[in-house]
Parts: structure tokens; C-alpha cells; sequence
């Protein structure tokens, strides 16, 4: 939550604006027909982004217990959360990952963002002639042959650790 919304949330004691039109607005959904879409919020902040979705969940004697059974009016609540992580902060994860040296890791992210080795070599303050040394060197340790191939070897290095 504090991802999506930032650390202020916590300090009002109570759940985000946004988050509570989600649920003021499931009341507009037909309990007896639930074809329609559920309320969703999706919400953009720097660590990526994030989608709310609320659903009236089964409220059976089987899965609520006694509460029906007393006559009780049950209604439950269920929020599902997903959340993309922005490619950048991926490539950073996996590159922090590899056992290359630090300047290694520096270019080997620029590399696989797809800057060219002008651009490299400005931002790490080094030759040209060093960035595109470096590149080979990573490109060898990834058996990637140019930039795609080494951002997709190193995305799929994350989910195969996961």
C-alpha cells in the first residue's frame, strides 16, 4: 500500500480517498449478479503499477460458520491487488544480481535500457573505446549477442530466482 499511495496514507489512520470510493462503489454492484465488471482503481506511482479490483465475496454457512446461521446479514469484502514493476527497476534488481564488477553493472544496465555507447561512456565518464570493451566483456558473460538479448537474458534471470 505504501508503495501505491505513498507514505502519507498511514498517517490519517484510515485507508486511502481512493481505495475507499473501490468499496463505497461495489455497493452498486447486484449481489445476485455479479457479470458485471468489478470496481477497480488503477494507480501509477514511481515503483510501478498497481490495480484494485473489490468483489463481493461467497458468504455460505460453510465459509462464514455461524454468523448466517443466527441470522446474521453477512456481507464479504475481497480486494485483489497486482503490481507491475516498471522495467527499469527490474533490469536494476537483476543487474545488482550479477557477480560483474560495479562499473560492469553501471554499463550493463545502460545496455540493456538501449543506450548507445556514446551515451555510456558521458554518463560513466570513460571512453568510448572503454564502453564498448565493457559491452563485449558482458555481452560474452550473458551470450547476448546486442542490447534485447541481454535486457530479455536479464529479465529472465529474475524469474527463474523467484
Amino acid at each position: 500500500m505504501t508503495l501505491a499511495f505513498g507514505e502519507h496514507w498511514r498517517q490519517k489512520g484510515s485507508l486511502p480517498e481512493d481505495l475507499l470510493r473501490v468499496l463505497r462503489s461495489i455497493r452498486q454492484i447486484n449481489h445476485q449478479d455479479h457479470a458485471g465488471q468489478p470496481p477497480a482503481l488503477d494507480k501509477n506511482s514511481p515503483w510501478g503499477r498497481f490495480n484494485f479490483r473489490a468483489y463481493i465475496l461467497d458468504a455460505t454457512p460453510e465459509n462464514v460458520g455461524d454468523q448466517i446461521s443466527t441470522g446474521n446479514h453477512v456481507i464479504a469484502y475481497g480486494i485483489t491487488v497486482t503490481h507491475e514493476v516498471p522495467v527499469a527497476l527490474r533490469l536494476i534488481e537483476a543487474v545488482h544480481r550479477t557477480p560483474l564488477t560495479s562499473r560492469q553493472t553501471e554499463i550493463c544496465y545502460w545496455l540493456a535500457r538501449g543506450a548507445q555507447h556514446r551515451e555510456i561512456a558521458d554518463r560513466c565518464g570513460i571512453s568510448i573505446n572503454t564502453a564498448i570493451y565493457h559491452s563485449r566483456q558482458i555481452y560474452a558473460h550473458f551470450n547476448a549477442s546486442n542490447r534485447n538479448e541481454l535486457a530479455a537474458n536479464l529479465l529472465a534471470s529474475i524469474k527463474t530466482r523467484l
